[in-house]
């Protein structure tokens, strides 16, 4: 009787650690599993659609840049304001490049304007960003100049994507 009650004990104790935790933990993965295969095939999908927009990417060609030479785009600014009858107001104009990657380059030029009226403002980023499609205003700070409050004191930075020239 007692080795009965000691099997029934030691059955009682193995279903208690072992089984019962084991089908509860196959009941927890039955749920999770599905949720984690819906996870992963998302993941597929935006994986796709990732390496499909890199590759997009990589095939870019700028056109537009190729017919002027970005690498003298503050070239490209001067005559802008020139056509603009803006050349007085220009206090400095300065050109840097930054790098991105082995592909791709940024070139980047900084203006700074004096005692513009807004209209005469907009009228540069318009030509700038219409006339050339490839140039962006990267950044656009404006103030009310301190000698007349009708007319602004700006900086803009303009730039343009370059690719590496390959042969």
């Amino acid at each position: 009787m007692i080795t009965g009650i000691t099997a029934i004990v030691l059955i009682s104790l193995l279903y208690a650690l072992a089984v019962r935790p084991a089908l509860e933990r196959t009941k927890t993965l039955k749920r999770v599993i599905p949720e984690k295969h819906k996870t992963l095939q998302a993941l597929r999908t935006k994986s796709r659609q990732y390496l499909a927009l890199q590759g997009g990417i990589d095939n870019l060609q700028i056109n537009d840049t190729n017919s002027i030479d970005t690498t003298r785009l503050i070239a490209v600014l001067e005559s802008i304001t020139n056509k603009l009858n803006l050349k007085k107001n220009v206090e400095k104009m300065t050109q840097s490049t930054i790098l991105i990657d082995s592909n791709y380059s940024e070139i980047v030029v900084q203006t700074k304007l004096n005692d513009i009226t807004l209209e005469q403002l907009v009228q540069l980023l318009k030509e700038t960003t219409q006339t050339h499609k490839f140039l962006r205003t990267k950044s656009l700070y404006i103030k009310t100049n301190k000698q007349n409050p009708n007319l602004l004191d700006s900086e803009i930075q303009i730039s343009a994507i370059r690719t590496a020239h390959k042969t």
